[in-house]
């Protein structure tokens, strides 16, 4: 199962085989399974078995960070506030048990568990002179509660950033501020600069720009899991790019494949529409979105008698057959009646996140 997730690099994969090493004992093994993984980085389950396994080999500081990750990604699951309320013991951290036990209970009441994790704790401060937390121990807690705070500033910057497309920030804090960043979030950085030279560049019509994009829209495919968030983000994208550039036959593998994991939104679909006219292909009622499909036909306008129509980029549009036409009439595409019937470009909505 390791050699799979080597492959495939499949977060799944990687999760079962995680729970396997913990099972059998190889606690080691497991916490080395994903070398360059951040604790943010792990799903729910696999940040569980993690922190299990390091506090087991008494690495009580990987195991903190392991249940604090558990505690933001899934704050209803007991063992995230239990594990770490117990951990701080195993550590000899008592105010930071303490906080946790107190945090436990805000949450879910005084069950049984926390009891259990309260009478524990009281006998070891009577039976361990060395409760006390040390100097050493204050200062470690004052270090850490200094870092959750930097981190939580510097995330705040990089969010507000972000709401305005300030790239150039947003890399100068993940170049300064490196370990509060995984991989995921700079692979997002990547897309959202890809995202809004789409945007330009579809707006100027400009080829060699919109190439360029979905090269880096590709690449980002490869780099992420498949059917993951932002694997289906940067697909939809890219089906986008594919549109602009005329390349259809390609734009309609990429829905496809959307399709085939989950219901698309209206946006897509009607891109979709699209794709299928310049294909010059019939497309069916299933495969539009209600906005479209309980339209009530609106007037059928069509534009002056012999007008060349072409595409955002110049190039002219095949023409398409009567089938094709009455949907683009009922999608507000205008047509021209004469000879060359033909497919007005339709503009395409903003990128969706």
């Amino acid at each position: 199962m390791g050699e799979l997730y080597r492959k495939t690099g499949n977060g799944k994969v990687r999760a079962d085989w995680i729970a396997l090493l913990v099972r059998r004992g190889d606690r080691r093994q497991a916490l080395a399974a994903c070398p360059e993984c951040r604790p943010g980085d792990y799903a729910p389950d696999e940040l569980e078995n993690l922190a299990k396994a390091a506090r087991d080999e008494k690495q009580f500081d990987t195991a903190l960070q392991l249940y604090q990750a558990l505690q933001k990604s899934d704050p209803e699951r007991k063992i995230g506030w239990l594990g770490g309320a117990l951990t701080a013991l195993d550590g000899n951290d008592y105010i930071y048990a303490i906080n946790q036990i107190a945090l436990y209970r805000e949450r879910f009441g005084n069950d049984a568990d926390i009891a259990a994790a309260q009478s524990y704790m009281d006998n070891r401060i009577q039976n361990n002179e060395t409760a006390v937390p040390s100097r050493k121990q204050q200062e470690a807690n004052r270090r850490r509660e200094a870092e959750t705070a930097e981190r939580d500033h510097i995330l705040q910057q990089y969010r507000a950033a972000a709401e305005r497309r300030d790239f150039a920030a947003q890399e100068q804090l993940i170049s300064r501020h490196g370990k509060f960043f995984s991989a995921k979030d700079r692979l997002w950085l990547r897309h959202a600069k890809l995202a809004d030279e789409l945007r330009r560049a579809r707006t100027d019509g400009d080829r060699k720009r919109l190439e360029q994009v979905y090269d880096g829209l590709s690449k980002i495919l490869r780099e992420s899991e498949e059917n993951s968030e932002i694997y289906n983000q940067a697909k939809r994208d890219r089906m986008a790019v594919l549109i602009a550039l005329g390349r259809d036959q390609e734009a309609l593998e990429d829905y496809r494949a959307l399709a085939r994991h989950q219901e698309q939104l209206d946006y897509v679909k009607e891109q979709y529409a699209q794709a299928l006219a310049m294909n010059s292909r019939p497309v069916t009622a299933s495969a539009q979105p209600p906005s479209v499909t309980n339209r009530p036909s609106a007037a059928k306008a069509a534009p002056a008698k012999g007008k060349v129509l072409l595409d955002a980029l110049g190039n002219p549009i095949p023409p398409m057959d009567s089938a094709v036409e009455d949907i683009a009439r009922d999608l507000n595409y205008p047509s021209n009646p004469g000879k060359a019937r033909s497919l007005q470009f339709r503009v395409l909505p903003p990128i969706m996140h």
